[in-house]
C-alpha cells in the first residue's frame, strides 16, 4: 500500500485506514522505503509535518464551510489567513509563499497570533495556538492551474494565464521547494 501511495493516493489512503494491525495514522506518515535519500531540508522532522499538516486540516474545514455555504466552489477559489504561535508559526513561516500550495487555495500568508483580529477563534493545533479565516477569492481564474490570481490577464501574450502559469510554459519553469 505504501508503494501504490504517490500514485493512487486516495485508494492507498481508504485501503490503509481498512487495515489491521499497529501501524501510522495515515499511509503518508509511514516510511515508505529504508534506502531513500535525505531530503533537501533534513531539519524538517515529523512533527514539523504533522503541524502543518494539522493547519491545513483545520484551513480544509473553513473551506468547507464556505464551499457548502455557496460562496465558493472550490479550495481554489478561496484565500487562507492562518495566524499561529510557537512550533506551528515557525512551521507556517517556513512554507513562505509556497504556504497555498499545502492548503490547497489560491493564496495564503501567514501572520503572529499577536496580530490575529479578535473576532477570529483561536484554537489548539499541535501544542500552538491557531486562527484561520478564509474567504472567496475576487480575483480571475488561470486556465492553466486553477488558481485565482491578481497577475491573470496581465500578459497580453498569455492573457488567461497567471504569472507562474507563464513562467512554466515559456522557459525553465519553477523551483519548489514544497508540496
Amino acid at each position: 500500500v505504501r508503494w501504490i501511495a504517490p500514485v493512487l493516493s486516495y485508494t492507498a489512503e481508504e485501503i490503509w485506514q481498512q487495515m489491521g494491525g499497529e501501524r501510522e495514522d495515515s499511509v503518508f506518515m509511514a516510511t515508505w522505503y529504508e534506502g531513500l535519500f535525505t531530503l533537501d531540508h533534513p531539519d524538517k522532522d515529523r512533527a514539523h509535518w504533522q503541524q502543518l499538516i494539522a493547519v491545513r486540516d483545520e484551513v480544509s474545514k473553513a473551506t468547507e464551510q464556505l464551499r457548502v455555504g455557496g460562496e465558493a466552489g472550490s479550495s481554489l477559489a478561496m484565500e487562507a489567513k492562518v495566524w499561529a504561535d510557537g512550533a506551528v508559526a515557525e512551521a507556517l513561516e517556513w512554507c513562505d509563499d509556497e504556504l497555498r500550495f499545502l492548503l490547497i487555495t489560491s493564496e495564503a500568508t501567514f501572520a503572529n497570533l499577536e496580530d490575529a483580529p479578535e473576532d477570529v477563534e483561536v484554537i489548539k493545533v499541535e501544542g500552538s495556538q491557531v486562527a484561520v479565516a478564509v474567504q472567496a477569492s475576487i480575483h480571475p481564474k488561470c486556465v492553466r492551474c486553477w488558481h485565482q490570481r491578481e497577475d491573470v490577464g496581465e500578459s497580453a501574450e498569455h492573457s488567461e494565464l497567471c504569472g507562474r502559469c507563464i513562467e512554466n510554459v515559456t522557459s525553465t519553469g519553477e523551483t519548489r521547494r514544497i508540496a
